[in-house]
């Protein structure tokens, strides 16, 4: 009897364990092991990468799909499911979806000192995989804005009384959020900020490019925002003398050398967005205002 007691004890776990299998990521799960999945849940303040990472050009498609609504359900989910595999595969943990979008974060419910490199890698990832299904015809040419920005947030069971989900919630929340919206206007499809890019390993095998301290739209606060070259863009990946010309010429321009600034980056490529940005800044503005300290507004999401 008691020997029966405990295999049905040991069922019962196993059947909670699958029961919780689509609702939680196997980082979650897995830490449900030793733990009370209440603690486990409870919301406390952790360091995280938050990475959004959203469809272009979804709009667009979703005309030209609006008689065939189930063939739009199926593109979508199929890129979702790229994000989500992902994103769990990097030891992330899947915090919300919207619409076309998925956000993913790292570093809750166990501390995880590389969570800006997963969650790059993850980045880099996701977009190798949409541009491969592209290119073998099973999905549609869709191209990635993915944002990602690391900082304090609040993490775990967050909701009311009537509904909750496991989510992060906090400013790095938004940051990530802009930065995604920010990416088609910068020309990227990778955005960092700057707590992200000092996290990196320094045998990264991706470089953190500089774009500028710029202000998101409707946002108080400004964030030093980096890219990470775009291999859907078959950019290559610089080399450490451009990346040099590349800081040099965000120092130089934030200092109101413009010419300075210019002079730099006629030794970067044409297709480097700083490059681009910085040039568009400087020729609207024409001359550095008054009080200039290198911020470049964005006047729409």
């Amino acid at each position: 009897a008691s020997m029966l007691c405990r295999l049905l004890q040991l069922r019962k776990h196993q059947q909670r364990e699958s029961s919780l299998r689509p609702f939680f990521s196997p980082a979650v799960t897995s830490a449900f092991a030793n733990k009370d999945p209440d603690a486990v849940l409870r919301p406390r303040q952790c360091l995280v990468s938050v990475l959004f990472c959203d469809l272009r050009g979804f709009s667009k498609t979703s005309e030209a799909l609006s008689d065939d609504l189930l063939k739009l359900l199926s593109i979508v989910s199929q890129s979702l499911g790229v994000m989500t595999r992902v994103i769990l595969d990097q030891g992330g943990v899947i915090g919300d979806f919207h619409g076309d979008a998925a956000m993913g974060f790292w570093g809750w419910p166990i501390d995880q000192p590389d969570a800006a490199f997963r969650a790059v890698t993850a980045a880099i990832e996701i977009q190798n995989q949409i541009k491969a299904m592209a290119a073998e015809g099973s999905h549609e040419v869709f191209k990635m804005g993915i944002g990602i920005g690391t900082g304090e947030a609040v993490a775990g069971r967050i909701g009311t009384d009537d509904q909750v989900k496991v989510t992060a919630f906090g400013p790095v929340v938004n940051v990530a959020s802009r930065l995604e919206g920010m990416t088609q206007q910068l020309g990227c499809s990778i955005l960092i900020d700057e707590a992200t890019a000092l996290a990196l390993p320094s045998n990264s095998p991706f470089a953190a490019m500089p774009l500028g301290e710029i202000q998101p739209f409707a946002m108080e606060r400004s964030v030093k925002v980096f890219h990470i070259a775009d291999v859907n863009e078959e950019m290559e990946q610089p080399n450490s003398a451009e990346l040099g010309q590349v800081k040099l010429a965000v120092e130089a321009f934030g200092a109101g050398n413009w010419d300075a600034a210019k002079e730099y980056l006629q030794r970067i490529s044409d297709n480097d967005p700083t490059k681009r940005l910085l040039l568009k800044t400087m020729w609207e503005l024409v001359t550095p205002p008054e009080n200039f300290k290198g911020l470049i507004p964005m006047t729409r999401k």
